[in-house]
């Protein structure tokens, strides 16, 4: 990696722009926009990421301690970390009740709906999601309230069900239209008391 680094960081800078040199001198800086890397805490085991883009909100939970194995070259990679990608919102927990009660407000149709006066349009509607689900009055989790329990409860179902489904859309709207079909039921309760929570 480091040898990768410093060949990047070469090329970096034969073909840079003068701004670029001022704003980012080396590549590691351009890496680390923001502070978008070293702002995720690798010690966390619990990711809720949402995406930035779109007209909907999807959200899930990532658990660190499960990622799946995968493939490169015949050779079985086991990740050990997750790093999140710039086109992704996240919030980063060790609690895994917490994780899933904030996933299944960011996935409800409340919550959808509530945002979109709030989203700019384009040729398309609605685009962009960013922070707007946070402009909503969602509480901190409580583990002693019954309503944030069962919310919690209901995500985890939710991701357990999409796991086993075997999908045969290739988009990503076909996906996110497949996934929510098979939850539909657990939406709908989830959507009740989201509305509830939020007074929606």
């Amino acid at each position: 990696m480091a040898d990768w680094l410093e060949k990047a960081q070469r090329i970096w800078e034969e073909r840079r722009t003068k701004r670029a040199e001022e704003r980012f001198p080396r590549v590691l800086d351009r890496l680390d926009y923001n502070g978008l890397l070293t702002a995720q805490n690798p010690s966390k085991r619990y990711v809720v990421l949402y995406n930035k883009s779109g007209k909907n909100v999807a959200s899930c939970v990532i658990d660190k301690n499960s990622l799946p194995a995968f493939a490169i070259l015949k050779t079985e990679i086991r990740p050990k970390g997750f790093v999140v990608d710039h086109e992704s919102f996240f919030y980063e927990t060790n609690d895994e009740m917490e994780a899933h009660y904030l996933a299944a407000i960011l996935n409800s149709n409340a919550v959808n709906e509530a945002i979109k006066p709030l989203q700019p349009r384009g040729l398309f509607g609605e685009r962009h999601i960013h922070r707007r689900p946070f402009m909503l009055p969602i509480p901190r989790f409580n583990k002693n309230d019954p309503l944030h329990v069962k919310l919690a409860e209901l995500s985890k179902k939710c991701h357990a069900k999409v796991a086993s489904i075997k999908f045969t859309k290739k988009s990503t709207a076909g996906l996110r239209r497949e996934a929510r079909r098979s939850i539909e039921k657990e939406i709908a309760e989830i959507d009740r008391l989201v509305s509830q929570l939020l007074g929606l």
